[in-house]
């Protein structure tokens, strides 16, 4: 199943990527039908256009399909800096709690190890 999906978008992405190529390659395999029915430079035989005009024609459109993919450049970008710095003031109001450090606290850590806990493995 994963296979046959990946089999599957490969082939879509191959179609996409080589699109430019096949058209090349229909050119050239069809060049003589193409100089003589759809060349627009037929009563120019001066030119010697052969057909690329065609081809000229077919990848300015391709082009211009691809540019109307693409995004505007018009739009502006605005950069946001996670770490901007504000300068604005900060004001600190002096609220109605005080809390002072009260050095008579019990402390309730013990300095000494207690090993009643542990037992070593008797052998």
């Amino acid at each position: 199943m994963k296979q046959g999906i990946v089999a599957f978008f490969l082939v879509i992405f191959s179609f996409h990527a080589f699109y430019q190529a096949g058209v090349v390659i229909w050119f050239h395999a069809n060049r003589a039908y193409i100089a003589s029915v759809l060349c627009e430079n037929k009563a120019k035989p001066e030119l010697k256009c052969k057909g690329n005009c065609q081809l000229n024609k077919m990848a300015k459109n391709q082009d211009e399909k691809g540019d109307r993919t693409l995004p505007s450049s018009s739009q502006k970008w605005v950069e946001i800096s996670p770490c901007e710095i504000i300068n604005s003031e900060i004001e600190f109001r002096e609220s109605g709690l005080v809390r002072e450090y009260s050095p008579a606290a019990p402390v309730r850590y013990t300095f000494q190890p207690d090993y009643s806990v542990f037992h070593p493995p008797i052998a």
